[in-house]
């Protein structure tokens, strides 16, 4: 597949955002979703600089690199892996000023329908629509996946 270009002929940049912390069969469609775009480039957090989640201890499945690893195999151009205490207090609308369109000229966003961000993840998908119209990307919320059972699928 040839990766489609921007108004400018520039490839076109989706950025999958996501904790990614056990890049399972939800993550994929994340990263998926946004390979389909053109260049995609996940954006996350560094498992050793993000112990708490929303106030809750973390256990992940993966550090950094392999989590790195599977995202590079799933479809993923680039992973960008923040260091948290670098980024926590960034309110959501300088987090995607900074980080997704200054840093990584991203054309288009996809994350899942649970996404939060900026401090305290008090951004929700709906201020992520509203700051890629803002800030001029695309928008792209991947609905959960669910098991046989109609469970959704997720790192816990």
């Amino acid at each position: 597949m040839t990766a489609q270009t921007n108004h400018s002929g520039q490839p076109f940049v989706a950025a999958a955002l996501g904790l990614f912390d056990g890049v399972h069969l939800g993550h994929r469609s994340v990263i998926a979703a946004a390979a389909s775009l053109g260049v995609c480039h996940a954006v996350t957090f560094s498992a050793e600089t993000m112990p708490q989640k929303q106030e809750k201890s973390l256990r992940y499945i993966y550090d950094t690199r392999q989590k790195q690893k599977l995202l590079e195999e799933s479809g993923a151009n680039s992973v960008t892996a923040l260091d948290f205490s670098s980024y926590s207090m960034l309110d959501g609308l300088t987090f995607c000023q900074k980080i997704l369109c200054e840093r990584l000229h991203t054309n288009a966003v996809v994350c899942g329908e649970d996404y939060r961000f900026g401090y305290r993840a008090a951004c929700d998908t709906e201020d992520l629509r509203r700051f890629g119209e803002l800030l001029g990307f695309q928008t792209i919320i991947v609905p959960k996946l669910c098991d046989k059972s109609e469970q959704p699928i997720s790192s816990s």
